[in-house]
């Protein structure tokens, strides 16, 4: 039996997590609940509706960032140490414990600030699943 949950995260930057989720093929919505094994949660900030029977919430926590709203078995089972949820096609896209989706908001973090800073970013998918970023421009 799945349960919902919440997890901290450094999730800070709403138009981060948007360009996250488009470059795994998802959209970010404003309001809204996300669906769980026994029902539909409490209202969230932004969700995304994934394939499968789980969506991904955010919710905004006391300290400006946002935490992951969804079932167990979306994130990564229970405590991530079973299978339970694997076959989650929602799970598969965002990778175990949502490592794909963190890793594109980091991308996205690192590229606004490359821009805002006049830096060139070129990005370097690894066979790892880890990304290489190469900065070029005027360091200051």
């Amino acid at each position: 039996m799945s349960h919902l949950t919440t997890v901290k995260t450094e999730i800070r930057s709403v138009e981060a997590l948007r360009e996250a989720c488009t470059a795994l093929g998802l959209t970010l919505q404003e309001g809204g609940r996300v669906r769980f094994y026994e029902g539909e949660s409490d209202p969230v900030d932004f969700y995304v509706q994934l394939p499968g029977r789980y969506d991904l919430g955010f919710m905004r926590q006391a300290d400006g960032t946002y935490g992951f709203v969804a079932d167990e078995e979306l994130i990564g089972g229970r405590s991530g140490t079973d299978d339970y949820g694997r076959g989650d096609p929602g799970r598969q896209i965002l990778g175990e414990d949502c490592r794909r989706l963190k890793r594109e908001y980091s991308y996205a973090v690192l590229q606004a600030e490359a821009r805002r800073k006049g830096l060139q970013i070129r990005r370097q998918d690894q066979p790892n699943g880890h990304i290489k970023v190469v900065l070029t421009g005027r360091f200051a």
